[in-house]
């Protein structure tokens, strides 16, 4: 497993990005988090409702951004400048790309996972070991799902919508999307419900379970 976290409380001093909000304090038990894009912070931070403008960094991490280009502020602004942005804890935002398909070749899915650069670097050497031994052992995986092992290219918002994220992770720093699946609560309200849609039954609940638990296992903290 990573590390467990767990470093003090700051408030970030004057010059630096974000001067005054704070900063640390996110511990390994706390990195799990929900379908709501704002929603997963620790307690300590005391956060209420669904956003994350104006908001700390329980894990030093900035919250991932789906860029400008879009009608809803909520997930369409540039309070943490746009995925490209190398000044990213951690470097720019990218995406690993899982290509998951069925024994019987229907059931087709695309799941990724969109971090910053080095995060993804290591969590997708962790991913893909595991996917190897799943192959050989089924551990974690359905045996009638065949994973590829990730591909990391730049974040494009083209290939991840905030309707296709399945789960936040990292106060939001990090998340997990399935290119087929179709959350439309989340364009309900600002307040969005924690629990989203149903995945559909050709996806393989198995498969993002397993990926989403090693996810919150291993990312750096």
């Amino acid at each position: 497993p990573g590390s467990l976290g767990g470093s003090p409380i700051i408030k970030i001093p004057a010059g630096q990005p974000f001067a005054g909000r704070l900063a640390g304090g996110g511990e390994r038990g706390q990195v799990n988090g929900t379908s709501t894009y704002g929603g997963g912070y620790p307690s300590s931070y005391n956060y209420t409702g669904a956003d994350v403008r104006g908001r700390g960094f329980p894990f030093y991490f900035w919250p991932i951004a789906f860029g400008t280009t879009g009608t809803l502020s909520y997930f369409y602004h540039d309070e943490y400048g746009l995925p490209t942005n190398e000044s990213r804890p951690g470097g720019a935002q990218q995406m690993a790309t899982y290509y998951i398909s069925s024994a019987d070749g229907k059931g087709n899915h695309t799941v990724r996972v969109i971090a910053d650069r080095n995060s993804l670097l290591d969590i997708v050497n962790i991913l893909d070991g595991f996917i190897s031994r799943g192959r050989k052992s089924g551990d974690c995986w359905s045996k009638a799902v065949r994973p590829i092992n990730g591909v990391i290219a730049p974040f494009d918002a083209a290939h991840v919508k905030p309707e296709q994220v399945w789960t936040y992770i990292r106060a939001n720093s990090a998340a997990l999307s399935i290119d087929e699946y179709n959350n439309s609560a989340v364009f309900n309200s600002k307040d969005r419900a924690a629990s989203g849609s149903a995945l559909p039954a050709f996806i393989d609940h198995g498969a993002v379970t397993c990926i989403t638990g090693r996810l919150v296992t291993n990312i750096p903290l």
